[in-house]
């Protein structure tokens, strides 16, 4: 039996409080449609949220009981669900990630009441249901043979391993805070070069050029972005394989210690649960060369015993 959620109305005055199961995203429980349908001020004219906790969380229903959008307390990080789209990497896997998830950032963390403030209401009714590219439509555009095909860098001088460090304005050969692109990284970046050119090069998230954490932007390696970041640590299981995957969310940042127990040293950003039921996560790679959710240098899926699996430690929601 599925564990109770607690839901909450929004009129004044004391709050109702319903204990009912949680449910699948796409219907909501009749005895919680009872209980918020009658009182719930909605965010928009027709719609209804629940509220639950671990993180705290609003998932918001249209008139037909059907999930439409997911916002997390503390987080810009806004999952909206419409069209579905099918992703694919197929020069490093068959996997195809089916979702309806699209994923965009609010101008500011989500906090309980916000639905009342016209600045939320004008900028989340613009959103709900547009199909203007999302954070996904973006990341696979960098994807091998993709229109932005980006590498991870050249070849090491042992022609075995590729040159680490190369950042986002390597990649579009920009200068940025003083910091001159470098020629032999034009058109690669890195793991964490990577989550910083999707998330804050074009989603808009702050920027820091040093190596240090950062609570209101994203520094410059992966184990800055764990240490501190905006947004809020969903969970951290070092220096134990992460293996409860039961609150991750699309576009959660998911962080890997892949050469000891706790020392975080990769990272990327999870995509959807593919075709086959694994959990897929999309990061820019040596062994692939670039930015892939598929299974050259060990299987691209979050769940499991493989390597990326076996090493997952942290996830994080921006």
């Amino acid at each position: 039996m599925r564990k109770p959620v607690i839901l909450l109305s929004a009129i004044a005055g004391p709050a109702i409080i319903a204990l009912v199961p949680v449910m699948s995203r796409s219907i909501v429980d009749a005895r919680a449609h009872d209980k918020i349908s009658k009182s719930a001020r909605p965010l928009l004219p027709g719609y209804r949220y629940i509220r639950s906790a671990h993180p705290d969380r609003t998932a918001v229903y249209d008139r037909h009981d059907h999930l439409v959008a997911q916002l997390t307390e503390g987080s810009s990080t806004v999952v909206f669900h419409g069209r579905t789209r099918t992703f694919t990497d197929p020069d490093t896997t068959s996997a195809a990630v089916r979702t309806d998830a699209w994923v965009r950032f609010a101008p500011s963390p989500w906090r309980f009441g916000q639905q009342q403030q016209a600045w939320f209401r004008t900028w989340f009714g613009a959103k709900l249901g547009g199909r203007s590219p999302d954070l996904f439509a973006d990341a696979v555009r960098y994807l091998s043979g993709r229109p932005l095909d980006a590498g991870f860098g050249p070849p090491a001088e042992d022609s075995v391993h590729r040159v680490r460090g190369a950042d986002w304005n390597d990649y579009l050969g920009v200068v940025w805070a003083g910091r001159q692109p470098r020629t032999t990284l034009s058109r690669d970046v890195d793991c964490s070069g990577y989550i910083r050119l999707l998330f804050g090069h074009d989603m808009g998230v702050r920027l820091f050029r040093d190596r240090d954490p950062h609570t209101d932007g994203l520094g410059r390696l992966s184990r800055a972005m764990a240490a501190a970041a905006p947004g809020i640590e969903i969970a951290d299981s070092r220096p134990r394989q992460l293996t409860d995957l039961g609150l991750l969310q699309p576009g959660d940042l998911v962080f890997f210690a892949l050469h000891d127990d706790t020392r975080i040293s990769h990272m990327g950003f999870f995509l959807g649960v593919e075709e086959q039921g694994h959990d897929r996560f999309v990061s820019s790679r040596m062994r692939a060369n670039g930015p892939t959710f598929g299974d050259i240098g060990g299987a691209g899926i979050l769940d499991g015993h493989g390597y990326y699996a076996r090493h997952l430690r942290i996830i994080r929601r921006l």
